[in-house]
């Protein structure tokens, strides 16, 4: 008996295998090239915004004591005129309740048994002129920090 030929065998019918057909007709080869040159550029722009700027480190800090008759609240003054992105915030001081604002969120918070309140990690955008405010009226020395990334592109 012969062995049958490539391509005369049996067909199949539930194991059709898909014929390629193309839906328009091959482009050039250079406009090829100049569709991916396209969209590498479109790729390498959105690279370009999530990679974070990390040139301008932040460290705005103050220490004060606060005293319930005269001063009550802590202000951090900006370190950049260009927008500053936060990404922890450290209060030593004694124990208590306390308030925080930055920008325009206001938390209500309470300093530990050890002084010591790390929040972290957290992403807080404030603009030069966002308010950075500690306020307490427990009495004592405080010491507010602020630490981040100052970038122009927000």
């Amino acid at each position: 008996m012969a062995k049958e030929q490539p391509g005369t065998g049996r067909i199949f019918t539930r194991h059709a295998e898909p014929q390629p057909v193309p839906d328009r007709e091959p482009p050039a080869p250079g406009a090829l090239v100049a569709s991916a040159l396209a969209r590498m550029a479109g790729m390498l722009s959105d690279m370009r915004r999530i990679a974070e700027d990390r040139s301008r480190p932040v460290d705005e800090y103050i220490a004060q004591t606060l005293t319930a008759a005269s001063v009550t609240a802590l202000q951090v003054p900006p370190q950049f005129e260009i927008p500053e992105r936060i990404e922890s915030v450290l209060i030593t001081g004694p124990t208590g309740a306390c308030s925080l604002q930055l920008g325009d969120r206001n938390w209500a918070l309470t300093i530990p048994v050890s002084g010591v309140l790390l929040i972290s990690p957290v992403s807080l955008l404030l603009n030069r002129n966002d308010n950075r405010i500690l306020s307490s009226a427990t009495p004592g020395a405080y010491f507010l920090e602020l630490m981040g990334w100052a970038d122009e592109r927000y």
